[in-house]
């Protein structure tokens, strides 16, 4: 389809850079990042563009090709966030820790190179939710609609069954975890999230409605299909 072809080519498009640092014979001082901003939902939930907080949305990809100074094809399981990107190529530039400023992410060389495990948690947010994913089981909160979500990634990795019912009390742990996480950010500043909800609800809820969750409409073919 259209989506698979723009990655396609978006790859090809890759490829071509990459031809031209080794024809230039400078692909050994070069790092390529190949990452994105967020992925997509295409009907999933009911919902399209990058809504929600489920795994279409904030499972991206994180490439690091540095064939002199990284080992190629490896592949490392684990949670990262792109604040880790900037730690990381000041590390790959031969920056040592001493020489970093103070980052929100992490240097994930070692990380790379089996020194330190990778994080087996991860706080993740957007325009009126929050998440936490701690090993298989992923925590949403919705703060416009006050709904819960839960998620066990592993028997459930299209995040059809929402178990927030039945798993009261991992939903409970995990509330308290993520309310503790704001906490410790806010240091006792208003929250922006409540700031950011109120401006676009008063501003931008009659043009947008899709912008939250129980105003979003739902296209004409699933209905059609539905019926």
């Amino acid at each position: 389809d259209l989506y698979d072809g723009e990655i396609r080519f978006v790859d090809s498009l890759i490829g071509e850079v990459v031809e031209a640092l080794e024809e230039l014979d400078i692909s050994d001082k070069t790092v390529v990042i190949i990452t994105s901003d967020h992925g997509e939902q295409l009907g999933q939930h009911g919902l399209y563009d990058h809504r929600g907080l489920h795994e279409s949305v904030v499972y991206i990809p994180l490439v690091i090709w540095a064939p002199a100074m990284l080992p190629t094809g490896k592949i490392v399981e684990g949670y990262v966030q792109q604040a880790d990107i900037a730690p990381t190529i000041l590390s790959i530039l031969g920056a040592g820790e001493k020489d970093l400023p103070t980052f929100d992410g992490v240097d994930l060389l070692p990380i790379i190179d089996g020194e330190k495990p990778p994080r087996d948690e991860i706080y993740i947010e957007n325009h009126e939710q929050r998440a936490v994913v701690e090993g298989e089981w992923k925590y949403i909160r919705n703060y416009f609609e006050r709904t819960e979500e839960l998620y066990n990634l592993e028997d459930d990795p299209m995040e059809v069954v929402n178990l927030a019912a039945e798993e009261r009390s991992r939903v409970k742990a995990m509330r308290e975890k993520l309310f503790r996480w704001v906490d410790e950010n806010l240091k006792g500043r208003l929250d922006p999230m409540w700031v950011q909800m109120a401006r676009w609800a008063a501003k931008w809820a009659a043009t947008f409605k899709y912008d939250f969750p129980d105003l979003r409409p739902r296209p004409t073919i699933i209905r059609e299909a539905k019926q």
